[in-house]
């Protein structure tokens, strides 16, 4: 509704039914709905009726390259609505082409994480022009990638770039300037300023304080405000802005309770 509140459709029944979801993303047209679920080692695509809001599975999922301790992480697809990226955790990334028209997915690439055995891919977005994807790996850093023909990825030169401990969710600026990551385990935000080969220089106001575990992060439908969940709480739901004097930096200007805080906040979502 207008006012922001919830009425249960299709009368009250589950539109899609799949145990242990982990992340959801809607693809940019608003036509199809990505899934991954720590049941199942593959990526499931649903078709949104958007009349109706109901979800058609299509197929029975791409199988991801997921070995070891590895499991699925977060789907992404890139602002362009061309690729589709999944962390797979200590199995590294899958990425595919993807047509928004038939909603195909096609020439699945594998990155492996840059050490076996510990690493493990968890964050991944892209920058406002798609041109390149930043992947959060534990124990490593931010890595830096090319996006190239078909999804194609190659790492840039200086790549990893340091963060603090535990990088959960990742956002670029509507400027496409700056590259703020949530560190869950450390329990900050740490700012970039990106330039334009994609390399990352850290912010000397950074890193900037959230609230205990900050686990996922999104801009407004404007771009003015940083939103960021965090799952220990102190506050459950903080809201920053851009500092007019000091270009990068992120100025406290609102927190919320979403319930008993902690609250154990693990996802965020906010309405285009």
């Amino acid at each position: 509704g207008s006012n922001g509140a919830l009425t249960l459709g299709n009368n009250g029944a589950a539109v899609a039914t799949t145990l242990n979801p982990v992340w959801m993303t809607v693809d940019p047209s608003g036509k199809w709905l990505f899934m991954v679920s720590s049941s199942v080692t593959a990526l499931l695509e649903y078709q949104i009726n958007t009349s109706t809001g109901a979800l058609t599975l299509q197929g029975q999922g791409t199988a991801l390259n997921i070995s070891g301790t590895g499991r699925s992480t977060q789907v992404y697809v890139t602002p362009n609505n061309q690729y589709v990226y999944v962390g797979l955790g200590t199995s590294g990334v899958d990425s595919f082409a993807f047509n928004s028209t038939s909603g195909a997915l096609s020439n699945h690439l594998h990155l492996a994480p840059l050490a076996s055995g510990g690493p493990a891919d968890n964050a991944i977005t892209a920058d406002n022009n798609s041109a390149f994807l930043f992947v959060g790996e534990t124990g490593k850093g931010i890595r830096v990638l090319t996006i190239g023909s078909g999804g194609s990825l190659q790492e840039i030169s200086g790549s990893p770039f340091a963060t603090q401990l535990g990088p959960t969710s990742i956002v670029v600026d509507p400027t496409n300037s700056y590259v703020y990551v949530a560190n869950q385990t450390a329990s900050v935000i740490t700012g970039y300023t990106l330039a334009a080969n994609g390399g990352l220089t850290p912010l000397s106001s950074s890193p900037f304080t959230s609230g205990t575990g900050p686990v996922s992060m999104s801009l407004d439908s404007t771009g003015t405000y940083l939103l960021v969940i965090n799952s220990g709480g102190s506050p459950d739901l903080q809201v920053f802005s851009f500092d007019a004097a000091n270009p990068g930096d992120l100025d406290s200007v609102a927190t919320a309770a979403t319930g008993t805080d902690p609250a154990g906040a693990v996802s965020l979502a906010v309405v285009p």
